[in-house]
């Protein structure tokens, strides 16, 4: 990626639904099929991946968040994240189990994770084996969301956001909008009253990630 572009945005649609947090439980002893898409992932061009593989790279050491945020490029959503752990990620395959007991996604499926995600998976499957804890979530547990949706805003990978036909390579004045997907599907993207949109992450930006504890 050209060097006057390695600080713009890149519009993600896979992130569309990593605000959703619905509480989705970990099945234990699930082991689910390939998944079946409903929401499948677009391809990304070999220049726009390198980048986003640097950008998550280089945003934090976060080994888990950054795996997370990864993991995402899969098209799940980030109530599934939270329900993986370390014997969902199967390194021999470069596939992740994530589970939706309750449908509201694509169900519990196995999802084929991206070669250039695979290190970031693996960098936190070896710190989940070094973590004393029992049952450590692999990627992030519920508290650490909103830390995901900066983290990604750090390394300025977005959503699809409102006023992108005509402005796409700028950002909102109101910060980025993590939930424009359900406005949209609702019917409220133009006409919702400000009290009644769900919260974004503006005027909240980091503390940098890196400097929680993993």
């Amino acid at each position: 990626m050209p060097l006057r572009a390695a600080g713009r945005w890149i519009t993600v649609p896979a992130l569309d639904r990593l605000a959703d947090w619905d509480g989705s439980d970990h099945c234990i002893g699930c082991v689910p099929p390939t998944i079946s898409w409903r929401y499948r992932p677009r391809p990304r061009s070999p220049q726009t991946t390198a980048e986003i593989f640097r950008r998550i790279h280089t945003a934090t050491a976060h080994p888990r968040l950054t795996a997370a945020l990864a993991a995402a490029f899969t098209g799940a959503a980030g109530q599934q994240l939270g329900t993986a752990r370390l014997g969902d990620w199967r390194r021999q395959t470069a596939a992740l189990a994530l589970h939706d007991p309750a449908g509201e996604v694509d169900g519990c499926a196995t999802y084929p994770v991206p070669a250039w995600a695979a290190a970031f998976l693996d960098a936190a499957a070896h710190f989940t084996r070094l973590a004393p804890a029992p049952g450590l979530p692999l990627l992030m547990r519920p508290e650490e969301h909103s830390d995901l949706l900066r983290l990604a805003e750090q390394a300025r990978l977005r959503p699809p956001q409102p006023g992108m036909d005509t402005a796409p390579g700028a950002v909102p004045v109101r910060g980025i909008e993590w939930f424009y997907r359900q406005l949209k599907e609702t019917g409220l993207d133009a006409e919702a009253p400000q009290p009644l949109r769900r919260p974004r992450l503006r005027g909240r930006r980091a503390q940098n990630p890196s400097a929680a504890a993993p």
